[in-house]
């Protein structure tokens, strides 16, 4: 039904009901991502990897928070284990461990991982797009931000 505000509601009474919820956890977490509040999206997701250590998508979408609050090695390593524990599942949290080692200056690991990531989904012009800005960055002693 697309109303944001009412399923927040739901997820934080039930949390307040069930702290364990892994569901309720993720969601809300992604929503207040969604809606630029990493801050208040992080306590969470940290609370959804400690819920459940093994869920490859509360590590993936903790990456992305790591990410877009500049903890490049917490968005490295979150990334990291989500590929390790989601396998093919995981495959779109590629695009955030990239620009992770991107921004750390690691580009030519970044190029590897994006390109390994455009072998098997080839069509996404954001992925591409980055992958031809890691390729043209990567001899420069700058890091990219992308």
């Amino acid at each position: 039904m697309n109303d944001w505000m009412q399923a927040k509601s739901y997820w934080t009474k039930t949390i307040d009901v069930y702290p364990k919820h892994l569901l309720a956890l993720l969601s809300l977490g992604e929503t207040l991502l969604r809606e630029n509040k990493v801050d208040e999206a992080l306590p969470y997701l940290n609370r959804a990897v400690e819920v459940e250590p093994f869920s490859w998508r509360a590590h993936a979408i903790s990456a992305e928070a790591y990410l877009r609050q500049g903890s490049t090695e917490e968005a490295v390593g979150q990334a990291e284990r989500a590929l390790e524990l989601g396998h093919g599942q995981a495959a779109v949290v590629q695009k955030v461990l990239a620009t992770a080692l991107a921004r750390r200056g690691d580009k030519d690991r970044a190029v590897s991982v994006l390109q390994a990531y455009l072998k098997e989904r080839g069509s996404d012009l954001e992925a591409r797009n980055n992958w031809r800005i890691f390729k043209l960055f990567r001899g420069r002693s700058s890091p990219v931000m992308a």
